[in-house]
């Protein structure tokens, strides 16, 4: 499911995301240091848990108590870039949860176990003079 930023993230819907993120969708051009395919922790989930952004770490979340459930990971990585060179770029995002956050979510879930999916992708443009561009996906998911 999708959300999008008006000053706080905002979901389309009143449901708790199957997957505890959701998609950012924003027809804004962010700039360079936005990630093209970013996410966010689902509002819902977010308000349902009672957790919170921390105050100088947006990125990580904290429970009532104060405590670290969750931090969200944005990463951009990049080779050495001269003015006349072709480079390669990748980028990524990534949310970890603490032993308490797992603890919080599954407990609110209902169910014992938590199914954790992975999406890679990584796009590689072959140097102007081939014309072609190389897709390497992987996927995969495991229960705990």
């Amino acid at each position: 499911p999708i959300a999008v930023w008006l000053g706080q993230y905002v979901a389309f819907d009143n449901d708790l995301a199957p997957t505890l993120v959701r998609r950012v969708v924003c027809s804004v051009d962010m700039g360079f240091d936005a990630a093209a395919y970013s996410f966010a922790l689902c509002p819902n989930w977010v308000k349902r848990l009672r957790w919170s952004a921390h105050d100088e770490e947006p990125s990580v979340f904290l429970d009532p108590s104060g405590t670290v459930v969750a931090r969200l990971c944005w990463w951009r990585d990049a080779g050495p870039v001269d003015i006349d060179a072709e480079s390669l770029w990748g980028e990524g995002c990534y949310l970890v949860l603490t032993s308490v956050g797992i603890e919080q979510v599954t407990t609110a879930r209902g169910k014992p176990d938590l199914d954790i999916s992975v999406f890679a992708s990584r796009q590689i443009k072959q140097p102007s003079s081939y014309g072609e561009s190389l897709l390497k996906t992987a996927k995969n998911g495991y229960s705990i």
